[in-house]
């Protein structure tokens, strides 16, 4: 009898040494940099996690799913999949730009770089063939339906699903900022991001954090190729020797790619922009040139060239400043409203002409001796009209030499193009050049970049609102006010990017009347420390006209202080359509509400998360539990949550004119502790709480004390864990 339970403890001590993790070889103990890998379909669309990784209880130890294998996840892009449905739309992508080294008729394989393989199992229509080279989030094939189209042998599940594996190991590796958590002893596997925990059939929204990747340094006419996404950028670095006029050429290989150019100097700060085609000169240096999409993903290539170095403008000199005759058309002035002349654009100084001042207002000479005056800028409101041969006056007569204000004193933000630049009491508006270039300011500014400036009626454009030359203290949070003519165009789809951090804190009001404001702070000490986008809205074009779009901003760097800083608007012109056989576009409602209603015996907060993971609305919901809300048009994630429930999470999309209903849900009660499962920690709070009301979490019913009442709705959920599946 001594031996009666021998057998099991034998197999119980096998069980446990399955759990000792297998040593791991150093190549395996490498993980891939956490921006480089997303989910394998479609960005901005959510899939769920039909099974996981195994310890060797359901499955084989050979199988790939276990974790010692390196593990493997099944994906399906809904729940409830069914043997033949159409999945003609379920695109499977490529997680990470790479080459296809192994395929099949229903399988693939993409070698990544130091050692990183993906694999995608169970496909159909495969669109990429052995040997080529793919970009990130590429189409790859879909998932075949099990019906009709024939899957890999090995196939575990009868439904449509993406068999994934990532070579050597999926544990720890982060997908669009997933991170893949296995626990070997419960045998569940869950899927972790900011906080939030998701495990099987639970929708898991596939939105990387921006990537840039640092590539070679480029030289003179060489082709460079490349490949970009929404998410992930390139940057090449590039060295001139001297002052050179240079073009830097993207042109997209991949359909649907517009490649914008972006020149950045040694310290990252934008320099200018532009799609296709940029040429600039620039002085000797270091330099980057970063490539981004205005518009798709794909391939691209890269080409710089120099140019004729005899184009270069040369500085100008005092000598170009002195006319070739002073001698006036009369010595009696008849009007006292100069000769209008084109001033060179300069900004004004407080120097004053060495031979201005006269002894009479009348010119008592008509040959006045010519001087050379240390300022470019007439300083007179009433000179002498005269006939220069040169685009700068330097000898008129004026009434007197004082210039009214030479140095603004507000803090008001101004333009790039001040008023400054030009005298306010010496030039009509009408000398004013309109090819006056704006020079690139060396302080802090914001400026709004709108691509392209033209559009017809109906059209929408991207609109990016960028902070340049931010300083090394950085900015720990900023307010932008928008303003545009409402009558001609509308703004929505504001969305924040991670300037400020991944998980920065972001409040909008607006958009209405032709404005709106946006207010970003870097959350957990983080600051915007580089110039870069601080978020992007798209602007609708109503009816034909022309209209500024402007962004202004005021910043703080931790002194609790706020304070403006310059900008750069930008102009967009909206063609009406012409043909009088075709009516005038009408505006299209703006309805994009989402309604629904939720059950639980606790207040709710349903709360709209946007592609970049940050809150776009949040409400508490009736005692009811209905809601109604709204939200520019977009793809969200909407969550429900109340205190010791499990919540609840689905993805919805918003369209203009559109009201979203979203099916009734119940909450699961027991999850007290909020670690999104119900297990026996939440009952010993339940114990050791009992006959009283704290925590409140643990009074599940919400009757005011914590009994066996609570304790009974925790048991109907005990052991269940993750959000509800919210369609």
């Amino acid at each position: 009898m001594k031996f009666k339970y021998l057998p099991q403890v034998i197999a119980l001590l096998a069980l446990l040494f399955s759990f000792v993790p297998v040593k791991a070889s150093p190549l395996a103990a490498t993980t891939p940099p956490v921006d480089m890998f997303q989910w394998p379909w479609t960005q901005g669309e959510s899939w769920v996690a039909m099974d996981g990784f195994d310890n060797g209880t359901r499955r084989l130890s050979s199988s790939p799913h276990n974790y010692k294998m390196g593990g493997a996840v099944d994906f399906a892009p809904h729940v409830n999949m069914k043997i033949g449905e159409d999945t003609s739309s379920f695109w499977v992508t490529a997680a990470a730009a790479g080459t296809v080294f192994e395929t099949s008729s229903c399988h693939m394989k993409i070698d990544h770089g130091n050692g990183w393989i993906t694999e995608y199992w169970h496909l159909d229509n495969i669109q990429v063939a052995k040997g080529v080279a793919v970009y990130r989030n590429q189409r790859l094939a879909v998932i075949a339906d099990s019906k009709y189209q024939h899957v890999c042998l090995g196939n575990e599940f009868p439904g449509p699903h993406l068999h994934f594996v990532m070579r050597p190991k999926m544990i720890d590796t982060v997908f669009s900022g997933w991170s893949i958590k296995y626990n070997v002893i419960t045998n569940i596997t869950t899927f972790v991001k900011n906080g939030q925990t998701l495990g099987s059939y639970k929708p898991i929204l596939n939105v990387p954090a921006l990537q840039i990747v640092l590539r070679d340094a480029i030289t003179w006419n060489i082709v460079y190729t490349g490949a970009v996404d929404a998410y992930r950028y390139e940057k090449w670095p590039f060295q001139l020797s001297e002052a050179t006029k240079f073009t830097l050429t993207a042109a997209a290989t991949t359909s649907g790619l517009t490649p914008l150019i972006v020149l950045l100097d040694a310290n990252g700060n934008e320099i200018t922009r532009a799609t296709g085609t940029l040429t600039s000169t620039q002085p000797a240096g270091s330099y980057f040139v970063q490539i981004q999409p205005a518009a798709g993903d794909g391939f691209y290539t890269l080409l710089l060239t120099k140019g004729d170095p005899s184009e270069i403008t040369p500085t100008p000199t005092s000598t170009s400043t002195t006319p070739t005759s002073t001698t006036p058309t009369s010595t009696t002035p008849t009007s006292t409203t100069p000769t209008p002349v084109t001033p060179t654009p300069i900004t004004p100084t407080l120097t004053t002409p060495t031979s201005t001042t006269p002894t009479s207002t009348t010119p008592t000479s008509t040959t006045p001796t010519p001087v050379t005056p240390t300022s470019t800028t007439p300083t007179s409101t009433t000179p002498t009209p005269v006939t220069p041969t040169s685009t700068t006056p330097t000898s008129t007569t004026p009434t007197s030499t004082t210039p009214t204000s030479t140095t603004p004193t507000s803090t008001t933000p101004t333009p790039i193009t001040p008023t400054s630049t030009t005298p306010t009491s010496t030039t009509p508006t009408s000398t004013t050049p309109t090819s006056t270039p704006i020079p690139t300011p060396t302080e802090p500014y914001v400026s709004t970049v709108i691509i392209p400036t033209s559009i017809n009626t109906g059209e929408v454009v991207s609109v990016s609102v960028n902070l340049n030359n931010v300083p090394v203290d950085g900015y720990t949070s900023a307010e932008f006010t928008c303003t545009y003519n409402p009558a001609l165009v509308e703004s929505r789809n504001i969305m924040v990017a991670n300037l400020f951090g991944f998980d920065s804190a972001a409040a909008m009001n607006g958009p209405q009347n032709g404005s709106f404001i946006v207010a970003i702070a870097g959350s957990n000490g983080n600051k915007a420390t580089t110039s870069g986008p601080a978020f992007t809205f798209s602007v609708t074009g109503l009816q034909a006209g022309q209209t500024a779009v402007e962004c202004k901003a005021r910043v703080l760097n931790g002194d609790k202080v706020l304070y403006s800083i310059l900008y750069i608007g930008d102009s967009l012109t909206v063609v009406g359509n012409t043909s009088p056989e075709t009516p005038t576009p009408t505006p299209m409602p703006t309805a994009r509400s989402l309604a629904g209603q939720v059950i639980a015996s606790k207040p709710i907060t349903i709360r709209l998360y946007n592609v970049d993971n940050l809150i776009a609305a949040e409400l508490l919901a009736n005692a009811d539990g209905t809601f109604y809300l709204t939200a520019p048009a977009g793809n969200y994630t909407v969550t429900a949550a109340a205190d010791g429930f499990l919540g609840a999470q689905g993805a919805v999309t918003l369209i203009d004119g559109v009201a979203r209903t979203m099916s009734t849900v119940s909450l699961v009660a027991g999850d007290i502790n909020n670690n999104s499962v119900v297990d026996q920690f939440d009952a010993m709070t339940i114990g050791m709480s009992y006959n009283t009301s704290i925590p409140p979490a643990a009074d599940l019913n919400n009757d005011g004390l914590i009994n066996v009442l609570d304790l009974e709705l925790l048991a109907r959920n005990y052991r269940k864990s993750g959000a509800i599946a919210w369609q």
